[in-house]
């Protein structure tokens, strides 16, 4: 098959894009016909896309982590109550990876993305009507199961837009759309939560801030899926799926949207898929999704025997260990910088002074101890509507999150020197120090400091290992090792988030020092990982843990 061309240049550069593009009677591959399109309009109405669909995945995620504290009067929420509600979405997230992975291979990115951010946003503005635990415990649980999906897409769609010289850089970005979602969802709960807004609703449904503050934060995905409407498949998912000639119209869209040419003046006539893997049957769109699904579980057979079995076992271990602490203080820091205010709040009214330093645990302890604190909560007027008025709770937040932000930034600058191993050795072990240290904080100031530290180290181990992973494994399971690595991580963070309120009541030290050991058990762990070659670009900060 022949690539004819049709370009209006001078002839040096028809020579020059001749002797660079045209494949010799075969047609042109995607890297060459995707870079004579251009870099543009189109390509920025892409990276806007997945930026909000980005943010709208975090807030999915964190935005639990302030209603809790806010809902608690509402609700009537026990301790053991909230851990189910930030646990849920984790569990949702653990039915639907498998599900929304094998499916985004069989069906495509594009449609997938566009129903999920659309029914999400729906399952989201139900939840904002919630009026007992168990409806918003449903609707979080779908949530969680439809959020996960677009998590992993969201890059690949980006990427396969894109060809090698724009693609590294582009999908690194989606790591700092992710930062700025965590700094978005404090920032927009400390402007709605403290409101004194409240409607009654057919004198049946109670409306007030932290509901008006659901609905808000549902917002970026539902934008999401308005854009998605106006975009198309990717080219490169269209050649796997042997769909040339769909894959040709939307590279002409591309060019002529980038260039402002007419469509039929794209040079690219004939396309080869010779350089891409045809991880499709060109057919597996038409079957079931039971099909599909059962086709995906026969792939993943080869990483449970050896040689390969000790090496997931390894990688799977280190994701639980990480996702377990940073997801799980991650949820529950506005919880505790509310109990924080709590404390001062009450020292105030019961006129108590102290002459030293007073420990997180110990401000935990007594704000527990107080008689009259199930009776204020049912009431809906006691000091868990205080403490999120108070901007000391939000601000603390959104340090944490800058903080994280900083520690990838900071990582992406050194790591090449380093070394992925002993970036993920270190920062492992130094997370674990400042995680058990926060037991031994004396003041508010340091246990935000150790805290944040905490979670940005063992942030960018995971993340560092999620690098490894790819050179870890072959080619054609290396998809397949990083989402089951993920998967065993939110069964991590579900773990933890059921049993951190329960320990917390035990012994508060026991969470704190469990979260802390985990992490320097992970360092010991990751001398066991080989050391791989330091590349520029590296997938190091690809994505970043919610």
């Amino acid at each position: 098959m022949e690539a004819h061309y049709h370009v209006h240049h001078s002839d040096t550069e028809d020579e020059e894009e001749t002797k660079r593009d045209e494949p010799q009677n075969e047609g042109t591959d995607f890297e060459t016909a995707v870079s004579l399109t251009g870099f543009g309009k189109f390509n920025y109405f892409l990276l806007l896309i997945c930026l909000v669909g980005t943010i709208g995945h975090q807030c999915d995620i964190t935005s639990l982590s302030f209603l809790l504290p806010s809902a608690e009067c509402d609700l009537q929420l026990s301790p053991m109550d909230k851990g189910y509600l930030t646990a849920v979405m984790f569990v949702g997230s653990m039915f639907g990876s498998f599900l929304w992975g094998f499916l985004s291979d069989a069906f495509g990115r594009h449609v997938l993305l566009l129903v999920i951010y659309l029914l999400d946003s729906i399952v989201n503005i139900i939840a904002s009507f919630s009026q007992t635990f168990w409806m918003l415990l449903v609707f979080k649980f779908l949530a969680g199961f439809l959020i996960c999906g677009p998590q992993a897409m969201t890059k690949a769609y980006l990427s396969e837009f894109h060809d090698e010289k724009h693609r590294a850089r582009l999908v690194l970005w989606t790591g700092l759309y992710a930062s700025s979602g965590n700094l978005l969802v404090p920032a927009v709960a400390w402007a709605v939560i403290p409101q004194p807004w409240s409607w009654k609703i057919f004198d049946l449904i109670t409306y007030n801030s932290w509901r008006v503050y659901m609905l808000i934060v549902t917002l970026p995905t539902l934008i999401a899926c308005i854009l998605l409407f106006f975009s198309c498949e990717t080219p490169k998912f269209l050649m796997a799926a042997g769909k040339d000639d769909q894959a040709l119209q939307v590279l002409r869209k591309m060019y002529s949207v980038n260039t402002g040419k007419d469509p039929d003046t794209y040079p690219v006539k004939f396309l080869t898929t010779r350089k891409i893997s045809r991880v499709l049957a060109p057919d597996l769109s038409h079957k079931s999704v039971f099909s599909v699904i059962r086709r995906g579980f026969c792939r993943m057979k080869p990483l449970f025997k050896t040689p390969l079995l000790p090496r997931a076992l390894l990688i799977f271990t280190l994701n639980f260990g990480a996702i377990y602490g940073v997801n799980t203080l991650k949820q529950w820091l506005p919880q505790l910088f509310a109990t924080i205010e709590e404390y001062d709040h009450l020292q105030v009214e019961l006129n108590i002074t102290s002459s030293r330093g007073v420990s997180l645990c110990e401000m935990v302890d007594f704000v527990a101890a107080q008689d009259d604190t199930a009776q204020l909560r049912q009431s809906g007027t006691g000091h868990c509507s205080v403490a999120m008025m108070e901007n000391s709770v939000y601000i603390r937040t959104l340090i944490t999150a800058v903080v994280s932000m900083l520690g990838f930034l900071a990582a992406g600058l050194i790591v090449n020197l380093l070394g992925k191993k002993t970036m993920a050795t270190s920062t492992y072990f130094l997370g674990g120090v400042c995680g058990i240290a926060i037991y031994w904080s004396r003041s508010s100031e340091l246990t935000l400091a150790l805290a944040s530290l905490f979670i940005a180290l063992c942030s960018v181990a995971q993340i560092a290992v999620l690098s490894i992973t790819v050179e870890y494994f072959p080619t054609t399971l290396r998809n397949i090792a990083i989402s089951l690595g993920l998967i065993l991580g939110q069964t991590g963070a579900m773990v933890g988030n059921i049993t951190f309120p329960a320990l917390l009541s035990i012994n508060c030290t026991i969470p704190f020092i469990l979260m802390g050991s985990c992490a320097l058990g992970c360092s010991a762990l990751s001398t066991l990982l080989p050391k791989t070659k330091n590349r520029r670009n590296s997938v190091a900060l690809k994505n970043t843990v919610t």
